[in-house]
């Protein structure tokens, strides 16, 4: 279903601390310039958790809630980053992104009581497979991945965001609707 005034395109994420998303797409940048390919903005960096699209606003409290509950019952942890690659990996594509590669048990477990609690909300249970990654460029035409993207050092996560997604313009816009701070309690952005 399209967005319009009665839905919002939603998705629950982890965010990077300022410095780490900074840093990213400075290089990335870098390595895309004279390419297809389109470097991520820095304020549109961060884990995507779950994606939940085209959600009517009357359930977005119920949402607010679960992440609220599921970021305040995990907590804050590093996460590590693997080498660069195309989504999917070794075959030409989209989207140019930085695999999670540790600490996988405790992004899978917050995953899951997300998921639980979404579910109980009354969201769609999700059917596609759970790949934490950090999304750093994309591309019109399916392409291999250029070459030179950057790594990135670890991050530590603590907070869990429901963000609307806003597209248009030079770049999407993510706006924060709620948050959780991992371990700990939930709010307004």
């Amino acid at each position: 279903m399209p967005a319009d005034d009665t839905t919002a395109r939603l998705f629950i994420g982890l965010a990077l601390p300022d410095a780490v998303r900074a840093a990213i797409a400075a290089r990335t940048a870098r390595a895309v310039r004279g390419t297809a390919w389109r470097a991520s903005h820095p304020d549109t960096l961060h884990v995507t958790v779950r994606f939940l699209g085209d959600t009517p606003l009357e359930g977005m409290a119920a949402v607010a809630d679960a992440v609220r509950a599921a970021g305040a019952a995990t907590p804050a942890f590093e996460i590590v980053f693997g080498p660069a690659s195309g989504l999917p990996p070794g075959r030409p594509a989209r989207v140019a992104v930085l695999p999670i590669v540790r600490d996988l048990d405790v992004l899978a477990g917050l995953y899951g009581d997300l998921e639980r609690r979404l579910v109980a909300a009354g969201v769609a249970a999700e059917v596609r497979a759970f790949r934490p990654h950090l999304t750093v460029a994309r591309c019109r035409e399916p392409q291999l991945a250029p070459a030179g993207l950057p790594s990135a050092a670890p991050a530590e996560v603590t907070r869990l965001v429901l963000w609307r997604s806003l597209l248009g313009g030079p770049h999407a816009r993510h706006v924060p609707l709620a948050q959780a701070v991992l371990g700990g309690a939930g709010g307004p952005p």
